[in-house]
């Protein structure tokens, strides 16, 4: 779903329609569209109050700074990052989400020599929802460039 609706975002006309029906709109469709994404409680409710133009013209230009072929082209760079130490933080529930699959995100990572992070039963919004795990391996990776 969030896949096809990047690529509406990546399109001039359609990408700003599809903006205005998310970020703008009442509390309560705000409320919606991020309990869609799954974001639930008092962090869900910060984030729809949060949502105006200026998030949503943030949401375009990133998306529109990644379109083919960028992202193509970063690909076949993953390689490059080989040449630094690199952490893989991957979510094992969040699935339908983000781009990709675990399994991509996994291959990914193997491509460009990053260490990975199982981060068991964690969804998307593991920042704001689960931050313990991912805190966890990050300590735990900083530990050993410093050891």
């Amino acid at each position: 779903m969030w896949h096809e609706r990047a690529q509406v975002w990546q399109q001039k006309g359609p990408g700003e329609e599809s903006v205005k029906e998310i970020f703008g709109g009442s509390l309560e469709q705000r409320l919606a569209v991020v309990a869609g994404l799954g974001m639930t409680g008092p962090t869900a409710e910060r984030v729809a109050a949060s949502m105006d133009d200026g998030m949503g013209q943030t949401v375009l230009t990133l998306l529109r700074s990644a379109a083919q072929p960028v992202m193509a082209e970063a690909g076949r760079r993953l390689a490059d990052a080989r040449q630094r130490p690199g952490l893989a933080l991957i979510a094992s529930n969040d699935v339908g989400q983000s781009s990709g699959t675990p399994a991509q995100h996994r291959a990914a990572a193997e491509a460009s020599g990053a260490e990975i992070a199982e981060l068991a039963e964690v969804g998307h919004w593991w920042p704001v929802e689960t931050p313990g795990p991912a805190a966890r391996a990050l300590t735990a990776f900083w530990s050993r460039l410093d050891g």
